[in-house]
């Protein structure tokens, strides 16, 4: 069985790693993360753990047996990546958003000596 419709907060890539960050250290003080320096191979996968338990019915929907623990996880995997392109599991999307900053700088500059 499949969740409802998954509705995912609208939130820029930052606000998602900070709230998934902040979740995750309030149950595991012992093991912090850090949204701007923890490796995105540690961080991907709270990234999916808090949209499964704090934005979705994923546990009530376990507890009344409406649904496969497997299949309910593969859904909202698959249902977050759609909904945030830059979700991918196998490159850090933080990279690459630093870099398209840095060619936007640079860019700038090159149009303001330009323009002087």
């Amino acid at each position: 069985m499949k969740l409802d419709k998954l509705d995912f907060p609208n939130w820029p890539m930052q606000r998602l790693l900070a709230e998934s960050c902040l979740a995750h250290n309030c149950l595991h003080p012992l093991d912090l993360m850090n949204p701007e320096t923890s490796s995105w191979q540690r961080l991907y996968p709270v990234i999916i753990s808090f949209l499964r338990h704090q934005v979705t019915d994923y546990d009530e929907a376990l507890q009344a047996g409406r649904g496969d623990r497997d299949q309910l996880q593969a859904q909202i995997s698959a249902d977050a990546k759609r909904f945030y392109p830059w979700l991918p599991k196998e490159r850090d999307p933080r990279t690459e958003q630093a870099s398209s900053t840095r060619t936007r700088i640079k860019a700038r500059r090159r149009i303001s000596s330009q323009i002087t």
